[in-house]
């Protein structure tokens, strides 16, 4: 996992893209709890609503990527960061996936995630910013 510090990202890196998801995921204790149909209707939302998101942003494909999650809570509170990585999983990274952002979600195509918590009272919010790491098929290596 790479850690690039509170609000420090890698600067000199220009092959990169930015989804800013307009909604908080729960965390994976909620999902989880949840009756199967209820926690399957949540997934096909936000599924949807990235590739919605995608389709509006302009869609990059990444065959091997560095991922990092920023999510913006409405409240300071302590919170599990494995809990929210897999819930983050479900309802994110497989709707990249799906949406043909990324190629899949496994260690040899998203070798290093970032997941931080920050506090935005106003605009709670996930932002999701995937690095190139390795050109796609075709392409010359920068």
């Amino acid at each position: 996992m790479t850690y690039f510090g509170p609000d420090i990202l890698p600067t000199e890196l220009d092959n990169y893209w930015k989804l800013i998801i307009p909604n908080t995921p729960p965390s994976n204790n909620i999902l989880l709890r949840l009756h199967w149909n209820a926690r399957q209707s949540l997934i096909d939302e936000w599924h949807k609503d990235i590739y919605y998101l995608v389709i509006g942003s302009g869609k990059k494909k990444f065959d091997v990527a560095s991922l990092v999650a920023t999510i913006y809570f409405t409240e300071k509170r302590i919170r599990d960061i494995p809990n929210f990585m897999a819930s983050l999983d479900k309802l994110c990274f497989d709707g990249l996936v799906k949406a043909g952002v990324l190629a899949n979600d496994d260690s040899i195509h998203l070798p290093e995630i970032t997941v931080r918590f920050r506090i935005d009272k106003e605009n709670p919010r996930t932002e999701i910013i995937i690095y190139d790491i390795m050109p796609s098929a075709g392409e010359e290596p920068s």
